[in-house]
């Protein structure tokens, strides 16, 4: 650099300058936005993999899911053969008097005719509910057996509103009980 005049110096830095800067920009207006172009796309591309990867597990346990669907359809179905049909209070009373039969110590007393109502707690739920207010006459260790068998027999119904006073017969027992409470169930759907 000693034997170049101080003006071909001048040049020769402003050349090498102006070479850096334009290298410079390239590399950030070029490179820098190609890299951060391929990230996406590689980014992308792991998504697409693992939408793809999530596509073929499910083809591949297609037939597992559509048994397990007719099962639980016909799961269903069985269970709604046992919902309260068109007729439910001629569906409820014998289906509680033959229940109760083999409770020698439990007399069904009264059945009053169901009220319908939409099932609030679920939104959209396409079953509306039937609630039958129910008096019998029992002792308490019977009653207590009858109503885990009857809850066990009968899933799909609900007690509720469960009252139990002494007997007001003159005939009965005095440790009998007076046990009032409602029975909801569900009703079958279009079986109104």
């Amino acid at each position: 650099m000693n034997k170049l005049s101080k003006e071909k110096q001048t040049q020769l830095a402003i050349a090498i300058g102006g070479t850096l800067v334009v290298l410079a920009l390239l590399y950030f207006l070029l490179i820098s936005t190609e890299q951060s172009n391929l990230e996406k796309i590689v980014h992308k591309t792991a998504e697409m993999k693992a939408t793809t990867d999530q596509a073929e597990k499910l083809l591949r346990e297609k037939k597992t899911i559509e048994d397990s669907l007719k099962r639980d359809m016909e799961e269903l179905a069985n269970i709604e053969d046992g919902m309260a049909p068109g007729d439910k209070y001629a569906w409820f009373v014998p289906l509680l008097t033959k229940f109760s039969e083999p409770y020698k110590n439990i007399s069904v007393v009264k059945v009053e005719k169901e009220r319908i109502t939409d099932v609030l707690s679920i939104p959209k739920f396409p079953y509306k509910s039937a609630t039958f207010h129910i008096v019998l006459t029992a002792f308490y260790v019977d009653f207590g057996r009858f109503l885990a068998d009857f809850e066990n027999k009968f899933p799909y119904f609900h007690v509720k509103g469960l009252e139990m006073l002494p007997t007001t017969s003159p005939t009965d027992d005095k440790e009998k009980l007076d046990i009032k409470f409602d029975v909801v169930t569900l009703i079958k759907p279009n079986a109104e």
